[in-house]
């Protein structure tokens, strides 16, 4: 069952004032909306992404899909390995929420509870392993 992309109206209204950019749970709810109006072809290249990484792919390593917004690549490669809808929803719920400004704890346990085995955390460039649940 697929979530219905909202479309971006955040800058609709005229204002006296425009604020600082915030990423906050209005911007990611319309994100792709952004992306897909902004991006050329960002569609086609998340698709062909996923294509070359489901050829690529080693299996018992990882793939890291570094810059990912919303985690589109990363999800239209789970649907290409043959997950179904709901399983893709449900992690890319766990994934809008932790765009949400929580604690690094609170994002971690929302990835795993969406269905992530396990969530690595980079931080100045080094890389601390997560665990599974």
């Amino acid at each position: 069952m697929a979530k219905e992309k909202k479309k971006d109206k955040l800058f609709r209204r005229k204002r006296h004032l425009v604020a600082d950019f915030t990423f906050g749970k209005q911007t990611a709810a319309v994100f792709d909306d952004m992306l897909d109006r902004s991006v050329p072809f960002y569609g086609e290249i998340q698709r062909m992404i996923a294509e070359m990484a489901a050829d690529l792919a080693v299996e018992g390593t990882n793939l890291y899909d570094l810059g990912c917004s919303m985690g589109n690549t990363f999800l239209a490669f789970k649907e290409r390995q043959g997950y179904s809808k709901m399983e893709i929803a449900q992690k890319r719920e766990a994934l809008e929420n932790v765009l949400v400004p929580y604690r690094l704890e609170e994002n971690r346990e929302l990835l795993l509870s969406g269905g992530f085995s396990q969530c690595d955390v980079f931080s100045n460039g080094t890389t601390s392993p997560g665990s599974s649940p």
